[in-house]
């Protein structure tokens, strides 16, 4: 089997070409060649070599078009590109890297400065690989393993009390029969929340059409519906006497699923996060021309890292907490406000609190 690293040589002018390819061969990479833009573009397709050295002037297509278009499919998007060229102009060095070009060999260059750009960019992206590697492994662990989990939980409190109810019916008492039913409707409405953002995950991050669907109603009273939300998610932990909603009238430019969506998320986060009986505040309003949503908890709070890696799938300090839920609440909140031309922002401070900050614009503004 060859393990060869492929190395593609795109330059129109042969004796050079064949001097880089030689040198390449020496030491120890499998050598492609094309003598112009187009037919390096074909070969890097065919053979998806592991790095790419091409020349800027030449006929049929130039460098850069041959970077643009090798960027622009997925098969070579990745492979490390190099342009030689003999114009050290800064200009042209920025435009290849804005294409997408990893490195420059200016001519003319010596041996050891080829077998060095070749060698290190080889390193980076190797490097590059084993951290998506990484990063997929443990996306593959969270799946298999915390996803089951979350939607058995709330399905197991379900058909425990729901087979009790059903083998010992004639026995009984009204009593005990509701507080079942109350814990039925409970582990109901949790698995119903798992599967909804389940699947408005799947539709807000997809590759599909933009995202960005306007409902047909945006709500005509965003105050009435953010305090209303915001009382029921309290409610439904046991914390509604540490809740205070102050909120001003506005009709904001996204639709009321998707405010009554971020209200849930974060509401829920803050009851969730932060002890009983500890404050909990909701503010709402105009300023500097925007609509800004304020939620304010006295919780354990978040450290910076924590922030900043914020994702899909995401759950921080699962393993020193007990929590629910799949981690997709805070990834839904930002991709709605972004989708929704809107911004998202968190600030925390770990034993002191979290306060979450959404900024929308006003549907008059439109």
């Amino acid at each position: 089997m060859n393990n060869l690293k492929k190395v593609l040589v795109i330059e129109d002018e042969a004796p050079f070409r064949k001097r880089i390819t030689r040198i390449l061969a020496l030491e120890g990479f499998q050598t492609l060649e094309a003598s112009n833009g187009r037919e390096g573009v074909k070969i890097a397709l065919s053979n998806l070599p592991d790095v790419i050295i091409s020349d800027i002037t030449m006929p049929e297509m130039d460098g850069y078009e041959v970077c643009k278009h090798l960027r622009s499919d997925p098969s070579t998007a990745l492979i490390p590109f190099i342009f030689l060229t003999a114009l050290s102009n800064k200009t042209e060095i920025r435009q290849g890297m804005r294409l997408g070009a990893d490195d420059y060999l200016i001519k003319p260059f010596d041996l050891q400065e080829l077998i060095t750009a070749v060698t290190t960019r080889l390193e980076r992206n190797q490097q590059f690989t084993r951290r998506i590697d990484d990063q997929v492994e443990v996306f593959r662990s969270y799946v298999s393993t915390t996803i089951p989990h979350e939607f058995r939980t709330p399905l197991t409190s379900i058909m425990g009390f729901a087979e009790l109810l059903h083998s010992e019916y004639d026995t009984i008492d009204p009593e005990q029969a509701r507080e079942m039913l109350n814990y039925i409707i409970k582990g109901g409405k949790n698995l119903s929340r798992l599967v909804e953002n389940f699947l408005l995950h799947s539709w807000l991050f997809s590759d599909g059409p933009e995202t960005r669907a306007v409902e047909e109603a945006p709500p005509q009273a965003s105050s009435e519906l953010i305090r209303e939300v915001a009382v029921k998610i309290a409610e439904s932990h046991e914390r509604g006497d540490d809740v205070s909603v102050k909120v001003e009238p506005a009709v904001l430019c996204l639709g009321e699923s998707h405010l009554r969506k971020i209200i849930e998320e974060l509401m829920d986060n803050a009851c969730r996060f932060s002890e009983k009986n500890s404050a909990i505040t909701l503010t709402a309003g105009l300023s500097d021309g925007a609509y800004r949503i304020l939620i304010s908890d006295e919780g354990r709070g978040m450290k910076a890292n924590d922030i900043a890696a914020i994702g899909p799938f995401k759950q921080f300090d699962r393993l020193v907490y007990e929590q629910q839920g799949l981690g997709l609440g805070l990834a839904i909140v930002r991709r709605l406000t972004e989708t929704n031309a809107g911004s998202f922002e968190l600030e925390s401070s770990v034993g002191e609190g979290t306060t979450a900050k959404i900024i929308l614009c006003r549907q008059e503004e439109q």
